[in-house]
């Protein structure tokens, strides 16, 4: 896929295709398909993860020193016009590309193919006489004029030099071993920042001291951003480096990053935990190499390893969001190794993310594509982590049907401005009606051994309760009112419907609009399957219902009744269960 960058067109491929390097193995293929602007390779120690860094390097650098390792190494591109113009605009510094008819590309456009990385000229191409579309799987031959079309070698070989030529792809790593430590001023005018952490103290002086550098990139732009991320647990009013050693004239300056705490004193950088470190060298990676005059007209790409190391999960998740968010708006491409079941539940079902999971059985590596829920559970298992270490992650809503779960949602996005996400802020979950009775959220002896409860399996939680009235002082029933009660002890939301069940919040205006009536609202305590008969509304499905009017739900006519109230509470509950500002 393409975007400009400065005015330099690049690409990126949408798979890679591999065998033979490192712990991987020469006699089958492994394939990272699907490849989106997240992708996130899951496994344990050794199991191969930073070999995928190295591999995908290599497909972006053909001047990689890990290329020549690494056997059947292709990458799958679509031709477009764009791709195949920079070909032309370059022909002068390309022999074979100078042989070519413009014109007699452009079938191509729309296709793709296979392109063998680093393959290099070396045939004679005066005679060809066919051209099959990919080497690597069956497709259609292509005729040309004069019948002379192009060989299946001969198209690698051009993109081979494509990638040569145009060269604006850079793919930068942070590796798991990393660190910030106090440094010496240099005399080399370059900013230069490893793949170790080695130069961050420099690039922090040279952008903070140096006029010829703009201070407002780390002053606002990094510091902003690393609070985002620090959430509540820090906040930073300033970064400054200092000179630490001391002002001789023909000594160099030994210089260190402190960080100022709002109402605190500053300190040093370096005597800070490792887990602070790491997301200032993602932001510096992220937000301050792309300004840099080495990498002006690049298009930076990253492989980042194990980023979750001493952070604690909540933070993970904020580094997480706001990779993805980078990534995407940005049109970059991100890399992440991770044994952290942490990243399966940010990125899992995300638009522009893609998980793998790679293993490791009889000294060999494997990749394989995660599709569905069924692919997470597996990594989990061959993390080792239990379905206990994950039950504190969000909270749950308990409902009593599957319809509710519909509406609530629906009410979540317009009242919570589409902060949450559910699977990663919440769950929701079934209590089925009548069941509600076998339900506890007390922890009292006697309630133990007589009800499920509620709380273990999850300790944060809220329930959402049809309170079955028929008329506004009717009482409602003791389960109800036990259950209202033990939540309203625990302090959590417990929410009873303030008409008979929770159809009766559903917008007149979203069913009119639905099913082309025009009818009046249903009355608070009015029967909604006797509303619907009377108005010959199909109600035998509830879900089926609830997912076509929520369609028309909106922000207008949401707010029948308690509904806003009700939903605002279940939104500070939310922000309370991820520590949300």
């Amino acid at each position: 896929m393409f975007d400009k960058i400065n005015g330099a067109a690049n690409y990126m491929f949408s798979e890679i295709r591999f065998k033979g390097y490192k712990s991987f193995p020469s006699d089958r293929i492994m394939c990272i398909e699907n490849i989106k602007h997240v992708n996130v390779f899951i496994g344990k120690n050794n199991a191969g993860k930073s070999s995928v860094l190295d591999i995908v390097e290599a497909c972006l650098d053909i001047n990689s020193p890990n290329l020549k390792d690494i056997k059947n190494l292709s990458i799958k591109l679509h031709l477009s016009k764009d791709l195949i113009d920079p070909l032309f605009f370059n022909k002068s510094k390309s022999p074979i590309v100078a042989q070519l008819d413009y014109n007699r590309m452009l079938p191509l456009i729309g296709e793709t193919c296979y392109v063998d990385v680093g393959k290099k000229v070396t045939q004679n191409t005066k005679n060809i006489w066919e051209y099959s579309l990919s080497k690597h799987q069956s497709a259609p031959y292509f005729s040309y004029l004069q019948n002379d079309p192009l060989t299946e070698d001969y198209w690698p070989d051009i993109m081979a030099e494509f990638v040569n030529v145009n060269n604006v792809n850079v793919f930068r790593k942070l590796f798991a071993d990393r660190d910030i430590k106090p440094e010496y001023e240099h005399s080399n005018g370059d900013i230069c920042l490893n793949f170790y952490g080695e130069g961050a103290s420099i690039l922090f002086k040279r952008y903070l001291h140096d006029g010829e550098h703009d201070d407002a990139l780390i002053e606002d732009v990094l510091l902003k951003a690393l609070n985002e991320i620090m959430g509540s647990e820090s906040k930073y009013d300033r970064i400054k480096v200092k000179r630490i050693n001391g002002n001789k004239s023909n000594e160099l300056g030994l210089f260190e990053v402190f960080l100022q705490e709002t109402g605190s004193a500053s300190f040093a950088l370096s005597k800070s935990g490792s887990g602070l470190k790491t997301i200032i060298l993602v932001l510096l990676n992220l937000l301050v190499i792309p300004k840099t005059n080495q990498y002006l007209n690049k298009k930076l790409h990253y492989g980042f390893e194990e980023l979750e190391n001493n952070l604690h999960p909540a933070m993970q998740r904020r580094l997480f969001d706001y990779i993805y968010e980078y990534a995407t708006k940005k049109g970059v491409y991100v890399f992440l190794t991770t044994h952290s079941h942490v990243a399966i539940n940010s990125f899992f079902g995300k638009k522009d993310a893609q998980l793998y999971h790679v293993t490791k059985e009889n000294n060999k590596s494997y990749i394989q594509k995660i599709e569905n829920h069924l692919g997470t559970a597996e990594i989990l298992d061959d993390l080792g982590v239990k379905a206990s270490d994950l039950l504190q992650s969000n909270g749950i809503i308990w409902v009593e049907g599957p319809s509710d779960r519909i509406y609530i949602k629906r009410w979540l996005e317009i009242f919570g401005g589409g902060e949450f996400e559910e699977g990663k802020h919440y769950q929701i979950l079934c209590y089925g009606g009548k069941l509600l009775f076998h339900y506890s959220a007390d922890f009292t002896p006697e309630e133990e051994t007589r009800y499920i409860n509620m709380l273990i399996i999850n300790r944060n939680a809220a329930v959402v309760i049809d309170s079955d009235k028929k008329q506004k002082t009717s009482p409602i029933n003791p389960t109800k009112e036990r259950i209202q009660q033990e939540f309203n002890k625990n302090n959590m939301p417990c929410w009873i419907t303030s008409g008979k069940e929770i159809e009766n919040y559903v917008p007149v205006d979203a069913i009119n609009t639905s099913f082309q009536k025009n009818i009046k609202q249903c009355a608070p305590y009015e029967a909604f399957s006797e509303y619907t008969k009377f108005n010959s509304i199909p109600f035998d499905d509830k879900v089926e219902f609830a997912n076509k009017v929520i369609k028309h739900i909106n922000k207008d006519n949401a707010s029948i009744l308690d509904v806003e109230d009700r939903i605002n509470g279940l939104v500070n509950a939310i922000k309370k269960w991820n520590n949300m500002p």
